[in-house]
């Protein structure tokens, strides 16, 4: 569902306009989304042939945590720690925060927590069947946004699990399991004299 107007200043909402990141969100993310992607029901990526905002229908190395230049998953997290936006701006803020767990590394699985997923499901961008974040370039036809939020509390992108493969056109658009195995260590005594043990 490609919405006329995605990515534009002016299909903010007049209270979000106010706030510099919420804009700055708003050109950073579409500059690193392809302006038509969106998530199908898997959490894939489909790019539906479009070309992103900066016109080459790639996304670009500079978008990604793992490099340098990491202004977007910066910015996200700055939004998404600031109470206050949630109550003046939840669309930025919903945003921001999916931002954040979409680029989150963690191998550990994370709730997102029940006030924050009840939030995202009884604000007017989400549905029982799917979301729109709109003007920001996320959506989904077949998962609300909360769904959204637990998927990629359980998965994590796969081009992002190491940074030395994050070109790796392979693997854009496909996920991993973030199983963490904390078992406590187990050593054993181990002794070449009995003065060392």
């Amino acid at each position: 569902m490609f919405t006329p107007g995605r990515c534009r200043d002016d299909a903010l909402p007049p209270e979000c306009l106010h706030d510099a990141d919420l804009v700055d969100l708003l050109h950073h993310s579409c500059r690193a989304c392809p302006a038509r992607a969106h998530f199908w029901g898997h959490g894939e990526v489909a790019h539906q042939h479009a070309l992103d905002a900066s016109g080459d229908g790639r996304l670009p190395v500079s978008s990604y945590p793992c490099s340098e230049n990491n202004t977007l998953s910066e910015l996200a997290i700055k939004i998404s720690t600031r109470v206050a936006v949630s109550r003046f701006c939840p669309l930025g803020f919903l945003a921001a925060y999916l931002i954040s767990v979409q680029y989150s590394v963690s191998t550990k699985a994370f709730d997102a927590g029940m006030p924050l997923l009840e939030f995202a499901e009884a604000s007017p961008y989400s549905g029982s069947n799917g979301f729109d974040l709109h003007p920001y370039p996320f959506w989904s036809e077949t998962r609300s946004l909360a769904l959204q939020l637990r998927f990629h509390g359980r998965f994590m992108a796969a081009n992002l699990h190491m940074c030395d493969n994050r070109n790796d056109h392979n693997t854009l658009g496909r996920f991993v399991m973030r199983a963490a195995h904390n078992k406590p260590e187990a050593h054993c005594a181990a002794r070449s004299s009995d003065y060392q043990l």
